[in-house]
């Protein structure tokens, strides 16, 4: 019996036996839970990643989220498709092949499909970016058809066009900021109208202001050339008609509208003075605006007076401030850049000439204004050009305005200072000297980028503002349909 109870004798043998015994049992447990984590991970890219999530791009290897939304036919929802667009557009921090997913899953929500340029294409030239007028590629529709939109949209004639070799020029200065690392120019040259189709589907994006606005509003539409048949729609002729809105037709100085994909539309509203504004928001509907519109606004380039300025402003921020719920989400953008030879630009005096020069020439000559690399503008002259700094006197006035209501700043000021060339050409008469407008393309279609960065910076507060209690509850939807705006 000792014997049978006794240990059996370790040798070589019985101890290769029990390490192949535990190496098996090891193997087995890891396999166990890799299953469970293989299991779980496909189980968030199908069921996680399709509702609302804070995602942070410190944490998330944006190419294999894409291979994972890809591969398992995943359809991200707007909140997450805006944050991948935030994070990928700006950043490019992706492989090739990675990268080409992603430009997949984008414009996989877009009604239009892009083929999104290669950076170093346009850099060499070789690929015209949609911005500047470029066809849409692979094929496109609308650039092939005759008349006065394909022509305007694709910067040929019929309008306030730069000539060809100012084309050729501002293309170069873009790539030159984009070459120096300057923010946002490489995402200008290559973003597509897909880019910004998830802020505006289902709803109207009002492009509300003077001839400014009206100019950015024919750079927006013509982004977005293949989106819409060529036609635009008056609003006092067609959306006002009728007696019983005679009395509204009376207020509305002008504007029209461009109908896109899925209850979509962008119109220009023309307003001129702080003030008007004001007199229209008591009736939006009217205008068949609606709660879940979006209005980016700018006034004031009319107003030469500081002191009348501020008081209309201060009409517009009483207004806001009472009926903000029962309101649209409004943008502001900030005034733009003026380049005439007075001492900061602005038209409030006739100029010493009608020369459109870079900003502080007169005072402090060539340079004596600078913006950096990183878009921050440096004063090299007398402390009266500190107002440029500042952003000149009207934003410096209504910037507070606007972070007391919570409303989002499109900002314009610093990226176009620099860019005083291209007033030349925006009025046929050579004669007719101006430098607050532009021949396109030019700023406007900069501003377009900067509209699309602050509609992804504000996408939780247009969610919030869209589900705010108001008057107008019933106008609070959005359009599912284009037949709602169809004209009889």
């Amino acid at each position: 019996m000792k014997r049978l109870l006794a240990r059996p004798a370790r040798g070589p043998q019985s101890r290769w036996t029990r390490q192949t015994l535990l190496r098996l049992l090891l193997v087995a447990t890891a396999a166990v839970v890799l299953a469970f984590i293989g299991w779980g991970f496909a189980d968030t890219a199908k069921i996680d990643y399709v509702v609302p999530v804070q995602v942070k791009s410190d944490t998330v290897d944006y190419g294999q989220l894409a291979s994972v939304l890809l591969a398992n036919d995943t359809f991200p929802s707007d909140s997450l498709l805006s944050q991948l667009e935030s994070y990928v557009i700006p950043n490019r921090k992706l492989r090739g092949d990675d990268w080409g997913q992603m430009n997949s899953l984008l414009n996989s929500s877009c009604p239009v499909k892009y083929h999104r340029l290669r950076y170093p294409d346009v850099r060499r030239f070789k690929q015209k970016p949609y911005l500047l007028g470029g066809a849409r590629q692979p094929d496109c529709i609308n650039c092939k058809q005759e008349g006065v939109w394909p022509n305007v949209c694709q910067y040929i004639s019929n309008g306030p066009v730069c000539p060809k070799k100012d084309q050729q020029h501002f293309w170069r200065y873009l790539v030159s900021q984009a070459e120096v690392g300057a923010p946002g120019y490489e995402a200008m040259l290559t973003m597509t109208p897909c880019d910004i189709w998830p802020y505006f589907r289902g709803r109207t994006v009002w492009i509300a202001g003077d001839s400014i606005s009206q100019e950015f509003m024919r750079g927006l539409q013509c982004f977005m050339m293949e989106f819409w048949d060529m036609t635009v729609h008056d609003i006092r002729g067609e959306l006002l008609d009728g007696p019983e809105l005679e009395d509204m037709r009376e207020r509305v100085l002008g504007g029209w509208c461009v109908f896109l994909p899925e209850g979509t539309r962008i119109c220009h509203l023309r307003i001129n003075f702080p003030g008007e504004i004001v007199r229209l928001l008591p009736d939006y509907h009217r205008l068949t605006m609606k709660r879940s519109d979006i209005v980016i606004l700018n006034v004031g380039l009319w107003l030469n007076d500081a002191e009348t300025y501020n008081n209309e402003m201060q009409e517009f921020v009483i207004y806001y401030r009472e009926h903000r719920a029962e309101l649209p989400f409004f943008l502001w953008r900030d005034s733009s850049v003026q380049h005439f030879n007075t001492p900061v630009g602005n038209f409030f005096v006739d100029p010493v000439s009608w020369d459109c020069l870079p900003l502080g020439t007169l005072v402090g000559g060539l340079g004596a204004i600078q913006v950096d690399n990183d878009n921050k503008i440096h004063r090299n002259g007398p402390e009266e050009l500190e107002l440029i700094v500042e952003g000149g006197w009207r934003n410096k006035a209504a910037r507070p305005m606007m972070e007391q209501l919570g409303i989002p700043l499109i900002e314009t000021w610093n990226q176009t200072l620099p860019v005083f060339r291209y007033h030349h050409h925006y009025h046929e008469n050579p004669e007719h000297s101006d430098c607050s407008h532009w021949c396109h393309p030019s700023p406007y279609q900069m501003w377009i980028y900067d509209t699309v960065l602050a509609l992804r910076q504000t996408l939780r507060q247009i969610e919030a503002h869209n589900t705010m209690p108001g008057k107008f509850n019933f106008l609070n939807t959005v359009a599912s349909d284009a037949s709602e705006y169809e004209i009889d």
